[in-house]
């Protein structure tokens, strides 16, 4: 099963605008502000799962038991439940420039700082640093557990710990901000 990057995004926006229609309708309260934050959210995780999951034209469902269970050695390369062995690998080997383990490593920081500064702002609810990265936790866990699922797509528990970095980053620099704002009243 195939499913293409476009198709998914117009059916999470066309989904997203008939349920805050239907939110509006209810309760005749349109708060823009608010409106604009969900918009922001949404365009943010497309983006996640754009980088995350969508490597290639097409998402492509696949078996991993079909395809690796009478290969032990299959799973190795999918699956690494082994903190920072494949960073520590790719850092050490003289055959992969030193930029792409570094780029990894840094880009799967990034790309969850922004979940931990918007958690807060959609729901004001989560702002403690705990929940707001244990959040950013299952948001990566869960993707990484759906690439075993997808093809071209590879299962790292460094990948878990970077972005669970980098939602952490981001609720600190949200609370940053809020502490910043709130001297400058």
């Amino acid at each position: 099963m195939t499913l293409s990057f476009k198709a998914f995004s117009i059916f999470i926006v066309s989904s997203l605008i008939i349920y805050r229609s239907y939110e509006f309708i209810k309760s005749r309260n349109l708060k823009v502000f608010k409106e604009v934050q969900i918009a922001l959210f949404t365009l943010y995780i497309l983006i996640l799962l754009f980088f995350t999951l969508f490597k290639f034209p097409y998402l492509e469902f696949i078996n991993p038991f079909d395809t690796y269970m009478y290969k032990i050695e299959g799973l190795r390369g999918l699956i690494n439940i082994i903190p920072f062995k494949e960073t520590i690998e790719t850092l050490s080997d003289n055959t992969i420039p030193i930029m792409n383990p570094i780029r990894n490593i840094v880009g799967n920081i990034l790309i969850f700082i922004p979940l931990g500064f918007l958690i807060p702002i959609i729901n004001p609810n989560l702002k403690k640093i705990s929940k707001v990265t244990l959040i950013g936790f299952f948001a990566s866990l869960s993707i990484e557990i759906l690439q075993i699922f997808t093809m071209g797509n590879v299962c790292d528990i460094d990948d878990v710990i970077f972005n669970t970095i980098g939602t952490l980053i981001g609720i600190v620099i949200y609370k940053l901000f809020i502490k910043l704002k709130k001297t400058k009243l």
